[in-house]
């Protein structure tokens, strides 16, 4: 049995749009199965004509980072952002200097993915 399944939305993947439900084990997705599954749950989430995704997405983030990190960084931006049901942000490029390049893009990725 597991413990929450969501039902009848529109979920989300990284192929695009399918029509599932969502199950839910502890605090994990365990699968997408079809409507028709069976699958016992303890609780079930009515989510009919709605978007099902797995956390939220923001789209305007400002980790200050590089440059101006005294103000906010990769690490708190992203515990922070974690901590609210964020699961990916996008960073602002107002920092010192500026990402309008290919070369600091790549640069800054590098300490994303270090301090995130």
């Amino acid at each position: 049995m597991y413990d929450t399944r969501v039902r009848g939305g529109t979920v989300y993947t990284p192929t695009g749009p399918i029509t599932a439900d969502v199950l839910i084990e502890g605090e994990q997705i365990a699968g997408l199965v079809a409507p028709d599954y069976e699958a016992d749950a303890r609780e079930e989430i009515d989510a009919s004509g709605k978007v099902v995704l797995p956390g939220i997405v923001d789209l305007h983030a400002h980790t200050r980072t590089p440059g101006l990190s005294h103000k906010e960084d990769f690490l708190t931006a992203s515990q922070a952002a974690a901590n609210g049901g964020i699961t990916t942000f996008v960073d602002m490029p107002n920092v010192e200097p500026p990402t309008d390049s290919a070369e600091l893009l790549i640069e800054k990725r590098k300490i994303a993915e270090r301090d995130c």
